[in-house]
């Protein structure tokens, strides 16, 4: 029989954090495959972003190559932004080459995969489908045949982190991990492959909105909360470990196993804002105008895109990030840009930057 493979990638994944629980056994599938198999750090690409980090994983370029640089891509001739989709990355993926060769893939979940492109075999897409769309699986059929047979399916993490409210996140990092688990166990007992991947976006989540809770060194560390949330924070990557270890038996004894991951994690104390830097320097200049002074002076106070992004998050409105379709997305863009200082409001005949 020829050997298949299955690639399972952790996102935001770091030895820095699951290293001592494979030394203690906390999680012992990943520690045997560690100890059976080849591990080590791998360097991601720059910028270590996700988007672009999974677009060089599969086509094996450079950002520079395929196109990808964020989530985020500006339009053509302006300043303007559009969400990144697998519409503009370039280059052909391992599974195109690999169907090329009459090998039959299945891939689940990789960022920047949709819209789903044709391939031998199945393949579901991302977090990046905008919200309320269900054409995210080729064939179109598939996802029909999963949730009857393993429910709803589970494809974005909207919840983010409000003191007090670190279970919120646990709880729903727990659900959609159960709903992928069921997901992709049925997918590999049911539909025939050479070569699997499967993406888990919980593990980056967690990074993101949890890190400080287990991270002493992290400004938001609160040693109270820490008590009340580590063991549910450790019960939730033993689950991943679990799930993991579920999967790698589904698929059986003559698979290759990879457990691969696109950038690490760690606390952030600071960072500087290079747009922000120039318009202190007087490097950059503003529009003598009555809008753009009452943009300046709000963005003195703190009131910026990125905290007004992670305000609206605390107060519900995490589904706008994921609003349905790239016209809307962009409207929502155009409306930031009215509200905050951004490049609208410079004036370029007096900026030096």
């Amino acid at each position: 029989m020829s050997r298949r493979v299955l690639v399972v990638a952790l996102d935001g994944t770091t030895f820095d954090l699951i290293g001592p629980w494979l030394d203690d056994g906390s999680m012992p599938n990943l520690a045997r495959l560690r100890e059976e198999g080849t591990h080590g750090p791998l360097r991601s690409i720059v910028p270590p972003v996700t988007a672009p980090a999974w677009c060089s994983f599969m086509t094996g370029k450079n950002p520079g190559k395929h196109g990808v640089y964020e989530f985020f891509l500006r339009e053509p001739g302006s300043f303007d932004e559009i969400p990144v989709s697998a519409k503009v990355r370039r280059g052909r993926t391992v599974w195109e080459l690999l169907g090329d060769s009459g090998k039959r893939v299945l891939v689940v979940n990789v960022p920047v995969t949709y819209p789903p492109a044709p391939v031998n075999g199945s393949l579901i897409g991302d977090f990046l489908t905008p919200m309320g769309e269900r054409d995210f699986t080729f064939p179109r059929g598939l996802l029909k045949e999963v949730e009857e047979a393993t429910g709803p399916y589970e494809l974005y993490h909207v919840e983010v982190y409000r003191r007090g409210k670190g279970h919120v996140v646990l709880d729903e990092l727990d659900r959609v991990l159960e709903a992928n688990r069921r997901a992709n166990r049925w997918l590999i007992e049911n539909k025939p492959f050479d070569f699997a991947m499967f993406h888990v976006w919980g593990t980056d989540r967690f990074g993101h909105e949890l890190w400080h809770v287990l991270d002493p060194s992290h400004p938001m560390h609160d040693p109270a909360e820490a008590l009340l949330l580590r063991d549910r924070c450790l019960a939730y990557w033993r689950r991943v470990d679990e799930v993991v270890g579920e999967w790698f038996a589904a698929a059986g004894p003559d698979t290759t196993r990879f457990v691969i991951s696109d950038h690490g994690f760690g606390p952030i104390h600071r960072f500087l804002v290079i747009n922000a830097w120039l318009l202190q320097k007087g490097w950059i200049r503003l529009r003598p105008t009555v809008t753009s002074f009452v943009r300046r002076s709000l963005f003195e106070l703190g009131l910026s895109p990125a905290t007004g992004y992670r305000m609206a998050m605390r107060l519900g409105f995490a589904r706008l990030r994921l609003a349905s379709g790239v016209g809307t997305r962009k409207r929502l863009i155009e409306r930031v840009n009215r509200v905050f200082l951004s490049l609208h409001d410079v004036d370029w005949s007096r900026t030096r930057a």
